[in-house]
């Protein structure tokens, strides 16, 4: 079968402050940590940088912008399908299963969806070739 990387998470938190919403997992001694987070507003210089969508971040700092090219949840698994680029950034497979252990937020599918969701125009950077 195809190699997957798997992050039991125990924490789930959802945390909008305003200018970022961040749907953070860790694992029990947060030594794995994916966050996925989107910004509220972008500037030119975002845009110019592709950094204008939503970024994935781990534990060691290792951040990549966009990078997702499917996703589902479905109460408890979190299934991510990411590009080449963006497997290679973190350090993980192309597939990745974030298996939720511990309480998930009532609006954690919701604010997956509103950080996931593709940018207002496709981004040539996120052709893998």
């Amino acid at each position: 079968g195809m190699a997957v990387s798997e992050l039991r998470a125990q924490t789930v938190a959802v945390v909008d402050d305003g200018d970022t919403l961040v749907v953070a997992f860790s694992d029990a001694d947060e030594r794995e940590v994916l966050l996925l987070q989107r910004a509220a507003g972008f500037d030119d210089q975002d845009r110019q940088l592709g950094m204008d969508t939503y970024c994935l971040a781990t534990a060691d700092q290792a951040t990549v912008y966009g990078g997702v090219a499917s996703w589902s949840f479905d109460g408890s698994v979190l299934v991510l399908h990411l590009s080449d680029n963006a497997a290679t950034a973190l350090s993980v497979e192309r597939v990745v299963h974030v298996i939720v252990d511990g309480e998930a937020p009532a609006d954690l599918k919701s604010a997956i969806s509103k950080v996931l969701r593709q940018s207002a125009r496709p981004r040539s950077a996120d052709t893998d070739r």
